[in-house]
């Protein structure tokens, strides 16, 4: 079995694709602040889903309601995944079949330029691993101000820790910036968090 952990604020709409594409597994919904007409939508969704729903007063935003949620999370494997995606139902059976001791594992890679050197990454929206392999890396780095950069800086100690980046065709896709382009604020602390990043990856080379 695998959990599967969301955080969610608003967008609603998106509840109906999610229940379809994930029944099954065992999710964590974390809302971070929803109003209310669409926190009790999204309670509902996990109800039927048998699921885990934690509701937060404000947005924690991303790194700290996964980790929130991951505190709930029963099975060996746990994937966080963004609410703004669409698959077919059942995929994340795929995702207990490959993840592995020792390595993260996404739909999605990329690779950053500090200093001149490469740094890859997974993409934050997807992203898989042991439970022993997520405590190892340290987990969702909870001093950032807001929002970006969280999958660079937890791929990075992820690296420097002996961990493997694994970027696997799974059957689910991103609608990207669907619901940051609806959090206010989203944005403001991009710059911060990417100079936070390129700090981290600046010292252990110098």
């Amino acid at each position: 079995m695998i959990s599967i952990v969301t955080p969610w604020l608003n967008c609603s709409d998106l509840c109906e694709s999610y229940e379809r594409s994930n029944t099954g597994a065992h999710v964590i919904i974390v809302d971070n602040g929803s109003d209310s007409e669409h926190a009790e939508i999204i309670k509902a969704m996990v109800k039927r889903m048998d699921g885990v729903y934690i509701r937060n007063k404000n947005n924690h935003f991303f790194a700290k309601a996964n980790n929130q949620g991951y505190k709930r999370a029963k099975n060996d494997v746990v994937l966080f995944l963004n609410n703004d995606t669409n698959s077919t139902p059942g995929w994340y059976k795929q995702v207990e079949r490959d993840v592995r001791e020792g390595g993260l594992y996404g739909q999605s890679s990329g690779m950053r330029f500090v200093c001149g050197r490469p740094v890859p990454y997974i993409e934050g929206w997807c992203i898989a691993a042991t439970k022993a392999t997520w405590e190892r890396v340290g987990l969702w780095d909870e001093t950032l101000p807001g929002l970006y950069w969280e999958d660079n800086i937890i791929c990075w100690n992820a690296i420097r820790k002996g961990v493997t980046l694994h970027a696997k065709n799974w059957h689910v896709q991103h609608l990207s910036n669907y619901t940051s382009s609806k959090t206010e604020g989203a944005y403001e602390h991009s710059a911060s968090n990417q100079a936070v990043f390129e700090r981290m990856v600046y010292e252990w080379h110098s």
